[in-house]
């Protein structure tokens, strides 16, 4: 090549790699997350919490007992301790206000606290909303899509996650076919809670109406929200319910699983009394560990725990 060439092309070279660095991060894969190992998620902290190390420690028995991912917010010292554990984070980015329609955090606080940690390998999916109401936000499909462009570019390569509720009170009706095709999300998540506190009932029916739902739609990937928490509304589930839940979405094309909650305590007045951390429920914490080594998906086998061991309701 004569040398008079080689600068010029030196030159066309740097511009298109300059180019291409400013171009859009692509979105991420998500048919990966369906091939993937399955997500087996767990809510809230168990007994090795310390509320001085609130983002590093209480985790330790949910690992054991076959979690492997939490939620963590999105600081390094954190994602840093859960790769020590060797779990992952779903990375709380703040709530969506469904009464004034609007993110808690604004993109500006999203950009600067996404940039402190992109690329970490402890992050599962950042969280970008939880149980957003379309019907009093119509607009709350185009926001979340908004939002997880900014954090696909932030992130590169990054999913995001949301949590979508089997009723809407504002359309006094199941909401998902608002969402359904909106790409709001990269990874959806459905919370399915049967087990009422009083009189005490769980209705499986519901599940199985809302997995009907969910796929019939084609939300992939996504992953359903399990009930083992109780409060003034929802009563803790027995052990045998609790795997009925498992039975029910069994064989479904769902991506995993995330437990809700090892410790939840509800912040309505009066409701707090009722809260339960699972480690007083021991038959439901040996349950878990058994549901934990089961294969998932729709080539899952049927339920194979042994008998459960019945545990008396607090």
């Amino acid at each position: 090549m004569p040398a008079r060439h080689r600068p010029v092309l030196a030159l066309v070279a740097a511009l298109l790699a300059s180019v291409c660095s400013t171009q859009p991060a692509p979105p991420p894969a998500r048919d990966h997350v369906a091939t993937a190992a399955p997500v087996r998620g767990v809510y809230g902290h168990d007994s090795s919490y310390d509320p001085a190390r609130p983002d590093t420690t209480g985790f330790a028995v949910m690992r054991q007992t076959g979690f492997g991912i939490v939620q963590t917010d999105a600081f390094r010292d954190g994602l840093d301790a859960l790769r020590a554990a060797g779990l992952k984070g779903m990375v709380w980015l703040g709530a969506y206000d469904s009464r004034a329609c609007r993110f808690e955090h604004d993109d500006a606080w999203v950009t600067q606290h996404v940039s402190a940690i992109a690329g970490h390998p402890a992050i599962y999916a950042y969280y970008i909303a939880d149980e957003p109401h379309v019907g009093r936000c119509p607009r709350s499909p185009d926001q979340l899509r908004a939002r997880t462009n900014l954090v696909h570019r932030v992130d590169r390569g990054s999913r995001t996650f949301t949590v979508i509720a089997d009723w809407d009170p504002d359309l006094k009706a199941v909401p998902y076919s608002l969402w359904a095709g909106s790409g709001a999300v990269d990874i959806w998540g459905f919370d399915v809670y049967p087990c009422k506190r009083q009189p005490h009932h769980c209705d499986f029916q519901n599940i199985d109406q809302s997995r009907s739902a969910i796929e019939r739609l084609g939300f992939s990937p996504y992953i359903a929200l399990l009930q083992d928490f109780q409060d003034c509304y929802y009563g803790l589930p027995t052990t045998d319910e609790l795997r009925a839940q498992f039975t029910h979405w069994q064989g479904s094309t769902m991506a995993g699983y995330l437990l809700f909650s090892w410790n939840y305590t509800s912040a309505v007045p009066g409701c707090a009394q009722y809260a339960v951390q699972l480690e007083q429920v021991p038959g439901n914490v040996q349950e878990l560990a058994c549901e934990n080594t089961l294969p998932i998906g729709p080539r899952g086998a049927p339920d194979s725990c042994p008998p459960a061991q019945r545990a008396g309701r607090p």
